[in-house]
């Protein structure tokens, strides 16, 4: 996870993430910044599609892993 962002998530009240589509391999990035929002109980609310089939299921269900059935 680049340093700005693991900075910013370490300060955030709340996140807001919005993309195109979610790949395993961005998700699995940002995971241990995800566990620490989880950890601290920060909202996040992650907005994508699924357009021509590129979000990838391993990607959500890497969410649904590290959030719970809690969701996010």
């Amino acid at each position: 996870m680049p340093n700005y962002l693991r900075e910013a998530f370490k300060k955030a009240k709340s996140i807001d993430i919005i993309v195109a589509f979610l790949m395993e391999s961005g998700v699995r990035l940002l995971q241990e910044g995800l566990k620490l929002i989880k950890e601290r109980n920060i909202p996040i609310r992650i907005l994508t599609e699924n357009y021509l089939n590129i979000t990838q299921p391993q990607a959500l269900y890497l969410l649904k892993d590290i959030f719970g059935d809690k969701g996010i």
